[in-house]
């Protein structure tokens, strides 16, 4: 998805137990892998539930990230495609069963496209 890897921290045997992803130099986020300090957190991909948690990330082009993601073996949930608040989106499902948005802005907000509830 473009992100840089930032600081990795080694647990007993060196396995990493918690890292850090940093994207256009702005944002961080901070993550650890399934069953890290003892934990039993499992992924979507390997629970089976849906995850409970998306993620919205504006980027330079939607459209090119789409296609770079996908050819990294990102599925592709929706998108890309214009939305009525004014951002063109695309929603990426990674191998662990997480869902990523990703936003270019691309216009305003319409009221008249707002669909019906």
């Amino acid at each position: 998805f473009g992100f840089a890897t930032g600081f990795t921290m080694p647990g007993p045997g060196g396995k990493i137990v918690h890292a850090d992803m940093r994207y256009q130099g702005t944002g961080i986020i901070m993550l650890a892998p399934e069953g890290a300090w003892g934990g039993t957190c499992k992924t979507p991909a390997h629970s089976g539930v849906e995850p409970s948690v998306g993620f919205y990330v504006y980027c330079e082009d939607v459209d090119a990230l789409a296609v770079q993601a996908k050819d990294a073996g990102a599925a592709v949930v929706s998108g890309p495609e214009d939305q009525f608040w004014g951002d063109r989106t695309v929603s990426l499902r990674d191998p662990d069963g997480y869902v990523w948005t990703f936003a270019t802005k691309v216009g305003e907000f319409d009221a008249s496209k707002v669909p019906p509830v």
